[in-house]
């Protein structure tokens, strides 16, 4: 199976099991309220992603080119015991 085919099948499985995240708008509305008064709207948009993206569940799904990628991010040469 190439890679082409690894994401059709990723993409196949992600739109079978989506589901709607609903919390997203509370975290939202929390960042907002935070950042209320600040003068920069962009600012107070970019604080309200990171917020939302820091406190959001992640959901890893099985396949070869979820491992390759964590392979390129250094998951794989990770050790137990660091030297």
């Amino acid at each position: 199976m190439d890679l082409r085919d690894s994401t059709a099948a990723l993409r196949e499985l992600v739109e079978k099991n989506a589901r709607p995240y609903h919390e997203r708008n509370t975290l939202a509305a929390e960042s907002f309220r935070k950042t209320e008064g600040e003068p920069h709207r962009g600012h107070r948009v970019a604080t309200a992603a990171e917020h939302i993206f820091a406190n959001m569940p992640v959901r890893i799904r099985p396949g070869r080119a979820a491992r390759r990628l964590a392979s390129q991010l250094g998951a794989g040469r990770r050790s137990a015991n660091p030297a």
